[in-house]
């Protein structure tokens, strides 16, 4: 594995970088991380949007109401009247004249009279609602009637946002006992908090070369976390898994007493080899002779062999990505819930990147509010 450049940069597109490999040429994989809190997350979202739709319908409806009552006729009633008038003359003679006149009388009478002031109230509370449901994505919260609703999920909805630089290293060279403590040294002074150790097909690392290169990562460097890859059933760089350095180490020299006070005695040695010195690696060696703890030729570590070393330590879990170069809003939760500080980004079963949650928390609250990360 090679040395990534620690320029501290954020949102540049990288991950880890390994053997002359760009970080495009680091496929992923590993089971996705249940978050609980995305799934949750998600079913606010589902309720806020039923709100949405809800403001939506009403707004609707007002309006179109408020319109037919307003362009409709008032309507009418109508009351006809009949009143008969008989009118009897007599003359000098004696003689009767009668007179009938029949008078129709119309009159028309005004129905439910609208009112103008309703109407306008009807058609402002339904403009008013088309308005929220409008700016639904930009609004945070509301109240109404004493009733508070957040809409926190929407308001937050950022873009896509591009992974965040990650700076680690590869092991790189022989997996002797001075060469680890070359290459530990070399870490140490690189302030790298990311290392990867690559397994390839089992051949390549014992298990006590492993542990003490484990524990003087924990002990001698500021490394944090240690992602484990290999060549098995995805081809090249298939994710093993991810654990942090300190609750490994400790994990290995819980079972391994020996091992343990072997490292003690070596604990303030230089990791450097001076002149005329002894060397970290040939008095670690010595310490092991001296213990009656032999060096098992053919106790070499592959997935199994990892599994059974690191137990609950190792998190084989990660976040499958989308082998996009950003990340998606779903993605960058799952990265911020994850247990680790560097977070592995999967596909198709193969290491594609490493994240540093803290700098991706960064930029999202900074793309939040408006600045560039």
């Amino acid at each position: 594995m090679t040395e990534g450049k620690a320029d501290g940069q954020v949102g540049v597109q990288t991950g880890l970088e390994g053997h002359g490999q760009g970080p495009s040429q680091l496929p992923t994989g590993g089971a996705p991380v249940k978050a609980k809190w995305a799934r949750k997350v998600t079913e606010g979202a589902r309720k806020v949007n039923g709100w949405r739709v809800a403001a939506l319908i009403l707004g609707v409806a007002a309006v179109t109401s408020a319109f037919v009552v307003w362009f409709l006729p008032t309507s009418h009633t109508s009351t006809t009247t009949a009143e008969n008038t008989t009118t009897t003359v007599i003359d000098s003679a004696g003689h009767k004249s009668t007179t009938a006149v029949k008078k129709l009388t119309t009159a028309s009478m005004p129905g439910v009279a609208r009112s103008d002031v309703m109407l306008v109230a009807v058609l402002t509370f339904g403009v008013g609602l088309l308005f929220v449901a409008s700016l639904w994505n930009r609004i945070q919260e509301f109240a109404l009637a004493g009733v508070s609703i957040k809409l926190a999920e929407t308001a937050v909805a950022t873009p896509e946002i591009a992974p965040v630089k990650v700076v680690g290293a590869d092991f790189a060279g022989s997996t002797h006992f001075n060469n680890i403590a070359k290459e530990v040294d070399r870490i140490s002074k690189a302030g790298l908090g990311l290392v990867r150790i690559d397994l390839r097909q089992g051949d390549f690392w014992a298990a006590t070369n492993l542990c003490l290169f484990v524990l003087l990562l924990a002990g001698r460097s500021s490394a944090k976390v240690v992602v484990f890859s290999g060549q098995y059933s995805a081809g090249p760089d298939t994710y093993l898994g991810v654990a942090s350095v300190g609750q490994l180490a400790d994990r290995l020299t819980a079972g391994e007493p020996v091992l343990a006070d072997a490292y003690r005695a070596v604990g303030i040695m230089p990791l450097e080899v001076s002149p005329g010195t002894e060397s970290l690696g040939t008095k670690f060696e010595a310490e092991l002779t001296q213990r009656h703890r032999l060096q098992d030729p053919t106790d070499m570590v592959d997935a199994r062999r990892l599994y059974t070393l690191a137990g609950k330590a190792l998190l084989t879990v990660s976040v499958e990505g989308s082998g996009e170069e950003s990340l998606s809003k779903q993605e960058q939760r799952e990265i911020l819930t994850f247990p680790l500080s560097y977070v592995p980004i999967t596909y198709h079963g193969r290491l594609d990147k490493v994240i540093d949650k803290g700098l991706l928390a960064e930029k999202i609250a900074l793309s939040a509010v408006g600045l560039s990360g």
